[in-house]
């Protein structure tokens, strides 16, 4: 001020308007994504308990094999490995597998191997590894819908499969 009047004025003048309802938006499209990620990630740690629950118990092993443990640890929180074991009679059958896929997709293969080997050794009582892998292989490729066609799913599993029969002293795999 120079002799009561005003010399130099200085005005600032911003709507943050705009710039305060985006930033709602995205708060509230964080927290959505949060919410999302949450109820997906416990999905996927109950369907654990799902794929744990048809993985052969320890004690079962260590009734067959009592000299063996069990080193199971998917990538994820599930995961495409499986391992199988079925007594019948004097025979044991043993399975170690790897589905493709990690996480989601390679445990979905491997709740279908593990029920193809159900249906296969325990239900129709075939134990020879060549046949069940034969068995095996045509049901994943009708399951999946495969074809010849370059373009489509080559989803499967690298699978051991062995049948032990310590009574009549015979290793199949």
């Amino acid at each position: 001020k120079k002799n009561g009047e005003i010399n130099k004025l200085i005005a600032i003048d911003s709507n943050i308007t705009k710039l305060k309802d985006a930033e709602k938006k995205i708060i509230h499209q964080r927290d959505k994504i949060i919410l999302q990620k949450k109820e997906i990630t416990d999905s996927i740690v109950y369907s654990k308990n799902i794929q744990n629950a048809i993985l052969p118990n320890d004690e079962l092993v260590k009734n067959i094999f009592p000299d063996s443990f069990i080193f199971y640890k998917p990538k994820g929180i599930i995961g495409g490995d499986f391992y199988w074991v079925f007594q019948k009679n004097d025979e044991f059958v043993v399975v170690a597998a790897d589905c493709t896929g990690h996480g989601v997709p390679g445990a979905l293969m491997s709740m279908l191997g593990i029920s193809f080997l159900n249906e296969i050794v325990k239900n129709l009582n075939i134990t020879d590894p060549g046949e069940v892998l034969d068995l095996m292989r045509l049901k994943i490729i009708r399951t999946l819908d495969q074809t010849d066609d370059p373009y489509s799913t080559s989803d499967g599993m690298d699978i051991t499969i062995c049948t032990i029969c310590p009574e009549q002293n015979y290793f199949k795999y």
